[in-house]
């Protein structure tokens, strides 16, 4: 095996500094998971809110989500390595519209 890059031996340093700041304040990473947790879940609330109460925002996010609807089909196929990259690039050159 080669020995480790620079990055990847900064990766493993912060890495490792993490898990013991984590492991020494186990209450604090418990309270900082928990208030992730709560935020994205206001957030999604917050998402829900403004699609249903401003039509603007609405048509904003079909186009959002039809970007990402994108990506993920492109990241399937990349990884999954079904089709050639010619079959991707004519696959996205179709021009994809999304819903509507």
């Amino acid at each position: 095996m080669s020995p480790a890059e620079g990055w990847e031996r900064l990766r493993d340093r912060f890495r490792g500094w993490v898990r013991g700041v984590l492991h020494e304040r186990a209450p604090l990473a418990g309270r900082i998971v928990r208030a992730r947790v709560w935020a994205l879940w206001a957030a999604l609330a917050l998402l829900l809110l403004v699609a249903l109460l401003m039509p603007r925002y609405r048509s904003s996010l079909g186009v959002y989500l039809s970007c990402y609807w994108i990506l993920i089909i492109w990241f399937a196929a990349a990884r999954t390595k079904t089709i050639t990259w010619a079959g991707l690039a004519r696959m996205f050159s179709i021009g994809w519209s999304g819903p509507g």
